[in-house]
């Protein structure tokens, strides 16, 4: 079996947020960043796999060969991505809004947690079985466009790829 691996490594380019749907240990924030258990911050692999996915569908069409759906396995698998060293988070701060009658919700202030743009940077691997070089190359283009499509809560990054063959 053909298998090729590629090293992606992200640095967010303007505030980073990937959510956690979970409260935070920290009364003070309502959407706190995805942590591993020891309070590590990551980017998920599904988080990335998702996106990319809508990027590969929309600039090419079908995607179930590759990525899978419910009667055809995936062949592309994502890793969960690394900081590369110490993550400098900070908190902003948000309205709701009632979306009928266009006006704040009353109650409606929150704190979502972020990490500062170019305080770090996360790597991980993609890995695909079996492609095709024309399946590799559309991967890398769309990994390229993180740039132009929002990760998470509108996160911008600057994607560095590295195919490595196995």
């Amino acid at each position: 079996m053909k298998v090729v691996k590629i090293k992606v490594t992200l640095k967010p380019l303007n505030r980073m947020h990937v959510g956690s749907g979970r409260r935070a240990e920290n009364p003070l924030i309502d959407v706190p960043i995805v942590r591993y258990s020891d309070g590590e911050p990551y980017i998920p692999g599904s988080t990335l796999k998702g996106r990319i996915r809508s990027i590969y569908q929309a600039r090419f069409g079908e995607a179930a060969n590759l990525f899978g759906d419910a009667n055809i396995p995936s062949r592309i698998f994502f890793d969960d991505l690394q900081p590369s060293g110490t993550v400098e988070t900070g908190t902003t701060y948000g309205i709701a809004i009632e979306r009928e009658t266009m006006s704040v919700r009353e109650g409606a202030l929150y704190a979502y947690e972020y990490i500062e743009p170019g305080s770090v940077s996360f790597t991980g691997f993609v890995t695909i079985e079996n492609p095709s070089s024309e399946e590799v190359g559309r991967v890398v283009e769309c990994l390229r466009l993180l740039d132009v499509y929002p990760l998470g809560k509108g996160s911008f990054f600057k994607a560095e790829v590295e195919v490595l063959e196995v």
